[in-house]
């Protein structure tokens, strides 16, 4: 569901903001404000870790195996892929990058036709609330499944695999918080003027159903209710959450920053300064490519 829903609300969401300059200026802002967020998140992620040294004293014992780490493509040519060379292969796929690529091409495309757009427009917003209904309905089975996808790994190697990792989980859980109270109160305050007790009260739906779910996908359509509530217009809230949704992961930033150094300790690797600033920009571009469940 998470590829017709995204690909549809960003481009209702282009169709509503109609003008393409407008589109890439809140595009562009849009983005730069995500990638500044994100690397807070890996950096609060990093920080706390090094505070509480997450992972010391838990020690690995057997053979470790030996990982080829492949070579990475590089960011021009991971820049040109974002723009799909098969649209209906990258649906299929599931690229989301190339998928919102494709998604504001087309939206553009529906924008410049005028009338004749019209019709494949009203098609593409009736799907979209369509798969906000469909999600909604599964995601009530969620508690169901996660209960039943723990309790066997519990019941076969008893509670005591669960306590080496309980630092890890408070330190996300107590990071996020931080980052929540931080980055998100001064960000709404600087740029809205909303108050932080409004902006929280308004996003609480949305706020527990990523928490409990944790699927930002599954979650847009409570993101969309709550900025609704805030006052965000129509055709921002429909382009800027999906987007967001897909390629603004502070959870994902501030997890794998974490189990970077986790992972260090356990091993007995010492991380310097620079290899350190190295994960937080790893986490900053590995979290935007990051799926959305």
């Amino acid at each position: 569901i998470v590829v017709p829903m995204v690909f549809s609300s960003i481009i209702v969401g282009v169709c509503g903001i109609g003008d393409a300059k407008k589109i890439g200026r809140i595009g562009g802002k849009t983005v730069v404000y995500f990638l500044c967020t994100t690397a807070f998140a890996a950096s609060f992620g990093i920080i706390v870790s090094n505070i509480f040294k997450i992972g010391k004293g838990f020690e690995i014992t057997g053979e470790v195996a030996e990982v080829t780490i492949p070579e990475s493509s590089g960011v021009i040519n991971t820049l040109v892929n974002i723009i799909p060379s098969n649209s209906i292969q990258s649906l299929a796929n599931g690229d989301m990058l190339q998928i919102i690529a494709f998604a504001i091409i087309l939206g553009g495309g529906i924008v410049m036709i005028g009338e004749k757009g019209k019709p494949i427009l009203k098609a593409f917003d009736s799907l979209a609330e369509a798969m906000y209904a469909i999600t909604g309905v599964i995601m009530k089975f969620t508690p169901v499944a996660v209960f039943a996808l723990i309790t066997p790994i519990v019941a076969e190697n008893g509670p005591e695999v669960l306590l080496p990792l309980v630092s890890v989980v408070l330190a996300v859980y107590g990071t996020c918080v931080l980052h929540a109270v931080i980055v998100y109160s001064s960000s709404v305050k600087l740029f809205s003027g909303v108050g932080p007790k409004e902006f929280f009260q308004k996003s609480a739906e949305a706020i527990v159903f990523a928490f409990t779910s944790a699927s930002s996908s599954a979650t847009l359509p409570y993101s969309m209710k709550s900025a609704e509530k805030l006052g965000v217009n129509e055709e921002v809230r429909s382009f800027v959450l999906p987007l967001g949704s897909t390629i603004n992961m502070d959870g994902t930033a501030i997890y794998q920053g974490i189990c970077a150094l986790f992972i260090a300790n356990v091993y007995g690797i010492h991380l310097s300064l620079v290899q350190q600033i190295t994960i937080v920009l790893t986490c900053t571009f590995a979290s935007i490519g990051a799926a959305g469940i």
